[in-house]
C-alpha cells in the first residue's frame, strides 16, 4: 500500500518526459509507473531534488531565474483541513 509512502524522485523516460515517480518504501523503493504526474512540493524542491541529476540541465534556466527573489519571491503555503466531529445530521 502506498499511502502515506514519500516520493524519492521522478521517473523521466528516453524522451524526457515524466513517467511516473519512486515511492520510498519499508525494505526499498517501488517505481509507480503513469501518464501523467503533478508535483505539489514547489518547483524548486521540484527540479532540485525530485528531478534526476542528468535531467537537471533542462531545467537549469528557470532554476537560475528562481536564484532572483524579485523574479520568485517567497510564497506563502495553504493548509485545509476538514473536521467531523459528532454524528453527521441526515436532511429531509
Amino acid at each position: 500500500m502506498l499511502v502515506n509512502a514519500p516520493v524519492e524522485s521522478l521517473v523521466v523516460d528516453a524522451t524526457g518526459a515524466a513517467a511516473g515517480v519512486v515511492v520510498g518504501l519499508r525494505g526499498g523503493a517501488a517505481v509507480v509507473p503513469c501518464r501523467t504526474v503533478v508535483s505539489s512540493v514547489g518547483v524548486r524542491t521540484t527540479f532540485e531534488r525530485l528531478l534526476p541529476a542528468e535531467h537537471r540541465h533542462r531545467v537549469a534556466r528557470p532554476l537560475k531565474a528562481l536564484q532572483d527573489p524579485a523574479l520568485a519571491p517567497p510564497s506563502c503555503c495553504h493548509l485545509m483541513l476538514f473536521v467531523a466531529l459528532g454524528e453527521p445530521r441526515r436532511l429531509p
